[in-house]
């Protein structure tokens, strides 16, 4: 069972007093030492990483004045995680014996107080389904902007030949009819529906999109890429902001939550959890070669000590890697409970 040790940082102050706080420093640190450096008026157009008092902070720079933090993150991983992170390699060995699975990444982070662990966190993956949270966040940025988007109506005349196939599907989009982006972005999500997703992605102003990107430090996607290989600690990216709303503002934030904790699939991390815990997650699927990938990402509202998990795998049949996934959850959900 996971003990923390009792001190002031984690009682009798506010964590958001003292990440505010910690943030303050290492401004000033870093200010003092840019102010050495040459300086002028030109606008920055790529993320700045600060890496300061044992944290990484990374801020936009593409504002004139301002320079928001996006994201921050201890450095290193947290040793009081280990005996969970044991409990989660002794399960991976054992799918890997039995041949249930080739590949395996995991990342977990505490959403509270940014402790995490990672398993093969640098391993990419084709993310396949994943990907439709960027074009979600994408579609509500312009949205803060201009709120009538979502009330914009598409004409979706038919299924949508030369999309990847799924596996795993929710009800179909009936064709023939119009439909408002706010509803598209329901079955995006909730069904992961790939016909309203191809509906959809003809609308995403791909600027934003690239800007997402830019913004998240992550290399860009184009296109006509077929693919965009991505980590598990770097799509944990889209998640964390959602959940600061540090991307998004907060009624954009807690829009893009909503749709996610309506998610139709429930054989993977949702399986390893209490029914009764709100849970804001989406899967992704994908073969690659042959080669089956599943993938899911989620937060896990547990009282007062939320987090975020993801888990990606690889593996020859498709059937048993769901298992693999809400094997892991239980065992992260089982020892976050009893923490």
């Amino acid at each position: 069972m996971k003990t923390k040790s009792k001190n002031i940082f984690a009682f009798n102050i506010p964590f958001y007093f003292l990440v505010i706080t910690v943030v303050g420093l290492c401004g000033v640190f870093y200010f003092i030492n840019a102010s050495s450096q040459h300086n002028n008026s030109q606008v920055i157009q790529t993320p700045e990483v600060v890496s300061d008092c044992n944290l990484n902070i990374l801020r936009r720079t593409n504002l004139k004045l301002t320079k928001p933090m996006v994201l921050f993150d201890k450095e290193g991983e947290d040793q009081q995680l280990n005996p969970l992170k044991e409990a989660i390699l002794s399960f991976i060995n054992e799918q890997k014996v039995s041949d249930n699975v080739s590949s395996v990444s995991v990342y977990l982070r505490e959403m509270n107080d940014g402790s995490w662990m990672s398993i093969n966190g640098g391993e990419l993956y084709s993310p396949g389904s994943l990907m439709k949270v960027p074009t979600l966040i994408s579609i509500l940025k312009d949205a803060e902007k201009n709120p009538s988007i979502l009330e914009k109506e598409l004409y979706f005349k038919k299924h949508f030949g030369g999309i990847p196939d799924q596996t795993i599907t929710g009800p179909a989009l009936p064709e023939g009819r119009s439909y408002k982006v706010k509803e598209l972005m329901q079955y995006m999500i909730a069904y992961s529906d790939n016909d309203a997703t191809a509906t959809l992605n003809n609308e995403v102003n791909f600027e934003t999109m690239t800007k997402l990107f830019t913004d998240m430090n992550q290399i860009l996607p184009n296109k006509q890429q077929q693919d965009y290989p991505i980590t598990a600690v770097e799509f944990s990216k889209f998640f964390r902001v959602l959940f600061n709303a540090s991307y998004l503002n907060v009624e954009m934030s807690e829009y893009a939550l909503d749709l996610l904790s309506k998610s139709a699939y429930k054989d993977g991390l949702i399986r390893g959890i209490d029914s009764n815990i709100t849970v804001a997650h989406k899967f992704g699927e994908r073969n690659v070669n042959g080669e089956q990938q599943l993938h899911e990402f989620g937060i896990v509202y547990l009282g007062n000590n939320p987090y975020l998990i993801g888990i990606l795998t690889k593996g020859k049949n498709n059937k048993v890697l769901p298992f693999c996934i809400s094997g892991i959850s239980k065992i992260v959900f089982d020892y976050m409970k009893e923490s």
